[in-house]
């Protein structure tokens, strides 16, 4: 992990997407962003993010099709994924995981619930290649 962990925003909600990304810039973070699952995969190949905040809801790829596509290209670290939803993700919360969702957050969010739970996916063991 580099000095600066990279997360990658992806939301299809533009003010969102830039409310996060300063909120995590000013944590120290290095932040990408993408405003669909097809950008998200670009990036995320080109980039290795150490964290991807995932919305489950978006025009074209959704975030669950979008996290199998991006742990199924990893090939071996599969990406830590954070699923973000304006839904209840009670019921749903078990398609996250199988999908590779490390962690879940319902929207709105609180910032700082958000920041622990991004440092805390990122100092838990990264997951098995094949998980």
């Amino acid at each position: 992990m580099s000095a600066k962990p990279l997360i990658l925003v992806v939301d299809d909600d533009e003010g969102l997407v830039d409310l996060l990304a300063s909120y995590l810039r000013n944590k120290g973070f290095e932040v990408s962003t993408a405003s669909n699952g097809d950008d998200a995969l670009a990036i995320a190949r080109a980039r290795k993010p150490d964290v991807i905040l995932l919305d489950v809801m978006m025009p074209g790829m959704d975030g669950y099709h979008a996290a199998a596509h991006l742990c199924e290209q990893a090939r071996g670290a599969p990406p830590r994924i954070i699923m973000v939803s304006g839904r209840d993700m009670s019921a749903e919360e078990g398609i996250a995981r199988f999908s590779g969702a490390a962690a879940v957050v319902q929207k709105p969010f609180n910032m700082p619930a958000l920041h622990a739970t991004i440092r805390r996916v990122l100092e838990a063991a990264p997951p098995p290649a094949g998980a």
